[in-house]
């Protein structure tokens, strides 16, 4: 007896089957079989134990095709074979289009490239279901494009189907085998005598309806259920067109068969739906088909939102499950649903943790993507030593056998080495912290802990082969993942994500060791002995781990399922949200995935071949997809689109968001804008921003839900607390001395360039003192290696010329040059490693440094030659770690005390009788200029802040300070030259007015000063010294320093108090941020109330001591004390 039973979505059908099935098993029937789609067999599974008792199992059992497969070959034989997955099949194809690349009319020049061979695999799939074979299908064609293409196609099947015809068997194969196994089994084989029960099905594929023949012929009943309307067959399209095709083929089959069909209704109208649900029943009705008639009252069944963009439309989807289930719905009572489930599972498993809703996401990932997997193939990439990006990404992947901390240290030694590929196969000998950097022991023991770090990570690469058997080549990759202990860390990954709660990830990491082993052997299988290089074995193992997936069971019963239309199967629930309603996406564009266009498509089906998927088929599947995912609820449907793309582009509503609205005019479309975000005040995490949102508009809506949602947590007064602290915008201060004393010392180590830092900007200098945060570099010539090596060899000759009789005034010029480059090249030597294998552009710039120097000290040597004022000191370190340093200089003020360290370029002094002066020079590799407006904001006080401390240790006064450029340019070949012309000999910086000490520095030629920035007027004995913004007085130096120790003494107060705002000093257009290597974690925001930019006060000489003055007049002289 065959049954086709017919009805609506939600009639009854399903119900009808089980209670049939329970029927028989209680009259003695054993052997039933319930034949669902693959998605749905452990939904129906459980659905049949708790219609019929779980007893059931004997006399019934639920099976797919696919599963009926593994039952008959069990029983008939068919097992032989070795299956081979979709990577299998992609990998068998490339091998096809390798053969026959040069027979190929159209596809020869895609023929290797994934896209094309993943169409290719989905087509051919589709011609052996159809059970038509290679030599037939350039039958269909033409002449033409189509024809050249089934003629391509036709070699490609064809060299595929000779790869398979071993022991290998297609994915599709398999049910092709099934039928032709049915087909040759005796007239009662394993059909006879059962109840055979097919549901939930819309159509089926020519290898299916093989299948079901063989079913007709020897099952003792079949019943079908098809979602169907009518039983009038001869109704044209509709919702339900594809299923009353289907409905058709099955009779004719019957017919065939000789089979009578008793045709049954399920129900006029669905049952599925509750009674105070009415506006939803009247939905299902309209979109299967019903003229529109009086619509209900809204009762609430259905919702319809607007949402601004795809993440705010999910946090109103979980803001919604939470309202439900204080209402006492439970979570695995709702389903939540989207056209296109690839385009929002990121987004839906990121909010729904953060809402706190157990969810689970119905999809199988891409294994290929998650970074085991991706360890294996980017090894295969790495071992070639052809890129160092890929050498990085590998070490990024955190499955190398490194810690993190290992990693990047490995990584910042790279960068700043700019080393290649072949660099990290030596052993390093360059300085870890860059050029000009002194190979200390501390040095020489973190080269020696990178060294032993590179080994383990480059060392097991040499277990790959660079060429070989494909054989050969997996066994290397295999001896590699086990070198590394790849199968370790993975299991030890899943056991640190299931320690977190993200049951779902765990479970899957649980599955790509033997998915990675299992795609090993499946390369061996099938490449065997042909030999590949590298290169080539990389590319095909990255092709067959493309089309690896893992997928997980729901962590527990009562969890959300999230999926996507077309796929999921809901088991019955009472509310369901769809998301993502938007045009272009529910319903999708048609789709064409397989190498024939869908014009073509509808060509070839016209001619007789069994082609489903034409443009008219996509879109009337797509409606039985809307309507049946839509009329899934019993209680409650809400449907949801976004107004933007997370990326700004707009979007409009989908065409079923207007029919939904003609259907129930009444039905009120919420917007996001109406509600205000108020659904973020049902979740911890999302109201605490919420609250943070409304600060300073304490009885908005929001900021009123949001308290009393927080209040009623345990924790709720200390979150609220701690949401208006957060508010108040403030990163600080930090009230802890424990944490103080941890970050900076009980004695702040401070130099000149620390102070500048944090008057710059506190937060700046907390980050990079305070934390240690240090940004990547390479090890490059810059403006700060540049003056490295130029003070080294400044200070090294100037150490020499010091014993040399007579000093400056007495040295030659080719003796001081003798020096300069002795002392050059013992700095490139032990400092830069030598010149050998540098850059060409590197050795440019070490020579044009070099030229500097000698033009340099030849200036230097005519200066100090006829000035009063000697060199002191060069180098002159105090405060500092090292053999030499002088004590630091210790302030105190009201009980923060500092240590004053620094190191002193040089440094000059004149005995003047009984009085000793002091003049501090440093110099510049960029340009400098003295500015007192910078001075008063705490910029450019560098040289002022050591020229006052060392003139109180010494007992001295301050002569002033000089700012030399070091690299200005110089005419090619000057070098040695006594008359070296320079752009600019003039120093720049503030001296003492007083004429006896300006005149000790520098005597007057022909009327002008050639280094001091000293001018004057008029000649002879009418000579005198124009005052500039370069001079200041006693009176005025005085008021620097009292200045200089203000800057001191605010900068210790702001230490110890903790303060660690974020407060750049701006001028003009130029911000300290503009430059700052912390700007990436301070993430300044204007709109934060602390974070505000401190403008610089233009401020020139004149007005600079008179605010001194007044400042003076109203405090009174600093108040720190030093020793």
């Amino acid at each position: 007896m065959t049954t086709l039973l017919l009805g609506r979505f939600g009639s009854g059908k399903t119900t009808k089957l089980m209670q049939r099935i329970a029927q028989r098993a209680r009259n003695g029937a054993k052997g039933q079989i319930l034949l669902v789609p693959e998605q749905s067999g452990f939904i129906t599974e459980r659905r049949l134990a708790q219609e019929a008792g779980n007893g059931i199992s004997l006399s019934a059992e639920v099976l797919t095709f696919k599963s009926l497969a593994t039952r008959v070959f069990s029983v008939e034989g068919g097992l032989a074979c070795t299956p081979i997955d979709t990577g299998g099949q992609l990998l068998l194809l490339r091998l096809a289009a390798e053969q026959v690349k040069p027979l190929l009319k159209i596809y020869a020049r895609h023929a290797f490239s994934a896209p094309f061979l993943q169409k290719a695999a989905s087509t051919i799939n589709e011609l052996k279901l159809a059970r038509i074979p290679p030599e037939e299908l350039v039958q269909w064609g033409e002449k033409g494009l189509l024809g050249d293409k089934l003629y391509d196609l036709s070699l490609l099947y064809g060299a595929y189907e000779a790869l398979c015809s071993g022991d290998l068997q297609d994915p599709s194969d398999r049910m092709t085998l099934l039928a032709t196994v049915l087909e040759g089994s005796e007239k009662h084989g394993f059909f006879a005598n059962r109840h055979v029960y097919i549901d939930g099905f819309t159509q089926f594929n020519k290898a299916e309806w093989d299948i079901l023949r063989v079913i007709l012929q020897s099952a003792a009943s079949v019943t079908v259920s098809l979602c169907c309307d009518t039983p009038d067959m001869e109704v044209e399209g509709g919702v339900f067109a594809p299923v009353r095709k289907t409905a058709k083929q099955f009779i004719s089959l019957c017919k065939e068969e000789k089979q009578p069909v008793n045709t049954e209704i399920a129900g006029e109208h669905p049952v599925r739906f509750a009674k105070s649900a009415k506006a939803l029943s009247y939905l299902e009705r309209v979109l299967a088909g019903a003229e529109l008639g009086e619509a209900p009252e809204q009762d609430g069944s259905v919702g319809l939102y607007r949402a601004k963009t795809p993440y705010s439309e999910w946090e109103y989807a979980a803001g919604e499950i939470l309202r439900l289930a204080r209402q006492g719905v439970r979570f695995g009572e709702i389903a939540v649903a989207t056209r296109d489930l690839s385009r929002f599972a990121d987004t839906a498993a990121a909010v729904f943790a953060r809402y706190g809703v157990p969810f689970f996401l119905d999809r199988r990932e891409s294994a290929a993507d998650m970074a085991p997997l991706r360890t294996a193939v980017l090894a295969l990439q790495a071992a070639q030593l052809r890129r160092k990006e890929e050498l990085f990404a590998l070490l990024k992947t955190g499955f190398v056998g490194l810690s993190p901390e290992e990693a990047d240290a490995l990584e910042n030694y790279a960068l700043l080495w700019d080393l290649s590929p072949l660099g990290f196969a030596k052993p390093f000998k360059e300085h870890p912290e860059g050029f000009g950097e002194p190979m200390t022991a501390e040095a020489k023991r973190e080269l020696a802990r990178l060294n032993a770090i590179r080994a383990r990570f480059i060392e097991p690469l040499s277990l790959i082969k660079k060429q070989g058997t494909a054989k050969e080549l997996g066994e290397g990759l295999y001896r590699y993942l086990c070198a590394i202990s790849l199968p370790d860390s993975i299991a030890k990954a899943a056991r640190a994500l299931e320690a977190e709660g993200n049951l779902r990830r765990a479970q899957e990491y649980d599955q790509l060791w033997a998915l990675l082993c299992d795609a090993l052997d499946q390369v061996v299988m099938i490449l065997g002995d042909a030999r590949l290089s590298l290169e080539e074995f990389a590319e095909l193992f990255a092709l067959l781990l493309s089309q690896k997936t893992v997928g997980s069971i729901p962590a527990t019963l009562d969890a959300v399922a999230v999926g996507e239309a077309g796929r999921m199967r809901p088991d019955r629930p009472k509310y369901l949200l769809f998301l993502g309603a938007v045009d272009g996406v529910f319903p999708p564009e048609p789709s064409e995935n397989t190498v024939l266009t869908l014009h073509e498509r509808r060509r070839l089906a016209e001619r007789g071949l069994p082609f489903d998927k034409t443009i008219e088929e996509q879109a009337y599947s797509e409606q039985l997809t809307a309507y049946q995912i839509l009329t899934a609820p019993s209680e409650g449907l809400f449907i949801s689109y976004y107004e933007a793309e997370i990326g700004g582009e707009g979007a409009e509503p989908s065409y079923y968001i207007e029919k939904i609205r003609q259907a129930l005019p009444n039905l009120r479309l919420e917007t996001e804008t109406e509600t205000a975000g108020l659904f973020r005040a049902r979740a911890k995490e999302p109201c605490v921003a919420l609250a943070m949102g409304e600060v300073g508009r304490d009885q908005t809506p929001q900021a009123l839900a949001a308290k009393e949602a927080l209040s009623a947590l345990s924790e709720g007064e200390s979150l609220i607390e701690a949401v208006e602290q957060a508010l108040l915008g403030r990163r600080g201060p930090i009230t802890e001395p424990e944490i103080i004393g941890g970050l900076y010392g009980k004695r702040p180590l401070v130099t000149a360039s620390r102070l500048e830092t944090y008057h710059g900007c506190p937060f700046s200098y907390f980050a990079k003192y305070g934390l240690g945060a240090k940004p990547r570099k390479k090890a490059e010539l810059g403006p700060a290696d540049a003056g490295n090596l130029i003070h080294y060899v400044l200070s090294e000759t100037a150490a020499e010329v010091a014993d040399f009789p007579g000093g400056w005034k007495a040295v030659s010029l080719a003796a001081l040059m003798d020096m300069a480059q002795r002392h050059t090249d013992a700095y490139i030597h032990d400092a830069i490693g030598g010149l050998e294998e540098k850059s060409a552009r590197f050795v440019w710039q070490v020579r044009r440094i070099s030229e500097s120097i000698r033009n340099l000290l030849s200036e230097m040597r005519t200066e100090l030659s006829q000035s009063l004022f000697e060199p002191y000191a060069f180098e002159l370190a105090f405060g500092l770690p090292g053999e030499g340093a002088r004590p630091g200089i210790v302030y105190n003020f009201n009980g923060a005390e500092i240590q004053l360290a620094g190191k002193v370029d040089r440094v000059d002094r004149w005995q003047n009788g009984e009085e000793t002066y002091l003049r501090v020079v440093d110099y510049k590799t960029g340009l400098t200029t003295f500015s007192f407006a910078d001075v008063e904001a705490g910029l450019g006080a560098q040289m002022l802040v050591y020229l006052f401390a060392l003139c109180k240790t010494e007992n001295a006064k301050p002569a002033g300070v000089l700012y030399v450029p070091a690299l200005s340019r110089y005419a090619q070949g000057t070098a040695g030259n006594s008359e070296v012309v320079r752009e600019s000999a003039k120093r720049t910086g503030l001296l003492l007015y007083d004429p006896a000490v300006l005149a000790a520095m520098e005597i007057p030629s022909d009327g002008k000063a050639q280094f001091i920035p000293v001018s004057y007027t008029g000649s002879g004995e009418k000579r005198a010294i124009r005052v500039t913004n370069a001079l200041a007085n006693e009176e005025e130096f005085a008021l620097l320093q009292q200045h200089v120790e203000g800057l001191l003494e605010k900068m210790a107060q702001g230490l110890f108090s903790g303060e660690i705002e974020c407060a750049p000093l701006t001028k003009d257009a130029f911000s300290r941020c503009d430059y700052c290597d912390m700007r990436r974690i301070c993430q300044f925001d204007a709109f934060r109330k602390s974070d505000r930019p401190v403008w610089i006060e233009k401020l020139n000489k004149k007005e600079f001591f008179e605010k001194r003055g007044k400042q003076n007049a109203l405090d009174g002289s600093a108040t720190g004390s030093h020793n």
